[in-house]
């Protein structure tokens, strides 16, 4: 495979950890509203970690079935393709207009067929039970996100389902610290601290897109840009011509 499974896991964490800056204005609002502030500490946090797992379950599942496409990919031999296409897509995410984002999103009708999904968010954001909590994050991670459709498009370069589904489960893991800082914290993220760390998310993701780019030009770079060929021969089973 194209991607060094540890190392491809490590992407995966750092482009949630570092994409979850992008929560804050998107999803960070629903963090803030869980309901059962007025609850003991500990369930509290059993709720809100209930809520992040649900997340996270959402994303593995994804990764399980996008990971089928994944290894048609790799016997096809397209990987380095989809390392350019992620890395540019993560650097004209940021390059792009917000109108011309908004623009994508309108044309594929993608508000209207989540309309149903939204609805069912607010009904579980006004209750308090650990299983709505879980519920409720499982359906929040199928919400509109550029940041989930970038790990969802990288994982393309593991091969197979199991390795899919790890992949995005890193990226969740990876989401969940700001996440819960906001649930946890959300005031102390007022407007004047979101716009500096909005500064700081499109450097990021920049680098994150060079990264992808990189490994897809196989330069032979240990860890950030490994030699394609020599991988997919040490992967390569031999066998009587």
């Amino acid at each position: 495979m194209i991607m060094d499974e540890s190392i491809g896991y490590w992407y995966a964490f750092l482009l949630g950890l570092i994409g979850s800056l992008h929560c804050i204005g998107m999803c960070g609002p629903i963090a803030v509203m869980l309901p059962g502030r007025t609850e003991t500490i500990a369930r509290v946090v059993t709720g809100r970690l209930l809520y992040n797992i649900g997340r996270t379950l959402t994303y593995a599942l994804m990764g399980l079935i996008i990971g089928f496409l994944g290894r048609s990919i790799s016997l096809a031999g397209y990987q380095q393709a989809i390392g350019f296409i992620v890395g540019g897509g993560l650097i004209a995410s940021v390059l792009l207009p917000a109108r011309v984002r908004g623009w994508f999103l309108t044309r594929a009708g993608i508000g209207r067929m989540v309309e149903p999904l939204k609805r069912v968010v607010g009904a579980l954001l006004t209750r308090g039970s650990n299983s709505s909590l879980l519920f409720l994050g499982i359906c929040n991670g199928f919400l509109p996100c550029g940041l989930v459709y970038a790990a969802l498009g990288s994982s393309l370069m593991v091969e197979g389902p199991i390795q899919g589904m790890l992949y995005m489960a890193n990226f969740g893991v990876g989401t969940i610290p700001v996440m819960l800082a906001m649930s946890f914290t959300g005031k102390l993220f007022n407007a004047a601290v979101r716009r500096k760390l909005a500064r700081l998310l499109p450097v990021g993701v920049v680098i994150l897109g060079l990264l992808f780019i990189l490994r897809g030009l196989s330069l032979g770079i240990p860890y950030i840009s490994p030699d394609v060929d020599r991988m997919m021969e040490q992967h390569t089973p031999h066998g009587h011509g």
